[in-house]
């Protein structure tokens, strides 16, 4: 079984056709097990074609009925997540928009990281990047700084999807995108009660708001939480991948780089966006699909109180260029109204409606 992606090109931009192009560039030469395959693609006058092996499982709707994994499960997941993560930064390529939207689960249980419009593949004089790209929940301290960062963007992200398995929220939410920067840069993470000293060591190292000191490569593959289930895919990779140290001399010119990029001002992109959003907003109503469902009881604690529900439309994603919609989660409501509103993902390749993607048996 196939899937087959139909992109319409009637519509789209140039730029937006480029990143589609670079898009499926990046994923016709991924060769993982923890990652979808791209199995052909071609272009006519009128639209794109994608065809990609199929996973019938989204780890996020999964995580919407179930509300929350086994400590177990989170192992498991975690563990190919690692395995396909390292397999990019084995190649420097960085992510970009890790979430639980972009992760499939195929019949056997295999995790399948999708979706890589955001992503980008570096070149070996490239130790850091600047653009603003991802969704906000997900951002990292620096990203959210609008300060130089690397891969160990993505294994922050890697740490609120894992803590979002396990809990059935992400580790940082607010009103709005404005609060949202501030808990993000500032607030400590409420670790989760009941659970093992290895797991909770696993989320503290990713969740480490200085990415200097954060939890990465190779020590993340040796951590005692994943080590005996992460499979390394040996393949010949980039000429100095990120899951090498870096020289000395790397290391200088990163810590410059960082030194001399300073905190973001108060002219922010990333909040000078949402306000020009939140600014169009109040000039035309925001349709959006609400699913109401009661889950059960999670068994894993976080030490807080309920907040109320994200209502404030400046609770945005993020990129550079453009502000494209996203999955927002809700905090914990009360009992049978827990609730979660849902905006599209940002990728072309994820943009297609159901009736434009077809399932075939070869």
């Amino acid at each position: 079984v196939v899937a087959l992606k139909f992109i319409p090109k009637v519509g789209r931009s140039e730029k937006e056709l480029k990143g589609l192009k670079r898009e499926i560039q990046i994923m016709r030469d991924l060769r993982h097990p923890n990652i979808v395959r791209m199995l052909d693609s071609c272009e006519t006058e009128r639209e794109v074609v994608v065809v990609t092996e199929y996973a019938e499982g989204e780890l996020f709707k999964i995580l919407e009925d179930d509300g929350h994994f086994p400590e177990e499960l989170v192992r498991d997941i975690s563990a190919q997540l690692v395995s396909a993560l390292y397999y990019l930064h084995s190649h420097r390529i960085l992510h970009r928009d890790m979430k639980p939207q972009n992760i499939l689960l195929s019949k056997d249980g295999t995790v399948k990281l999708c979706d890589f419009g955001f992503a980008r593949e570096l070149s070996l004089d490239t130790l850091m990047v600047r653009s603003i790209k991802g969704t906000p929940l997900y951002m990292s301290p620096e990203l959210i700084l609008e300060r130089p960062y690397d891969h160990r963007s993505d294994l922050w992200a890697l740490g609120c999807i894992v803590y979002e398995l396990l809990v059935g929220t992400p580790p940082f939410y607010a009103h709005s995108i404005f609060q949202l920067v501030s808990i993000i840069t500032q607030q400590a993470v409420r670790w989760p009660r009941g659970v093992s000293p290895e797991l909770t060591n696993f989320l503290q190292g990713l969740l480490t708001k200085d990415p200097a000191v954060r939890l990465s490569w190779p020590e993340l593959l040796r951590h005692p939480f994943i080590k005996d289930q992460v499979v390394v895919v040996e393949e010949n990779a980039n000429n100095s991948p990120f899951t090498s140290p870096l020289t000395e001399e790397q290391q200088q010119l990163r810590n410059q780089l960082c030194e001399n990029a300073g905190q973001s001002s108060v002219h922010s992109r990333i909040l000078s966006k949402a306000r020009q959003r939140v600014a169009k907003r109040k000039e035309k109503p925001v349709v959006c699909n609400l699913h109401v469902q009661s889950p059960p009881p999670s068994k894993a604690h976080v030490d807080s109180s309920p907040l109320e529900a994200h209502t404030d439309p400046s609770f945005l994603p993020c990129t550079c260029e453009a502000l494209p919609p996203m999955q927002i989660h809700l905090p914990p409501c009360p009992p049978n109204t827990h609730k979660s509103i849902f905006f599209p993902n940002t990728s072309l390749l994820s943009q297609i409606p159901a009736t434009n993607t077809t399932h075939l048996a070869i």
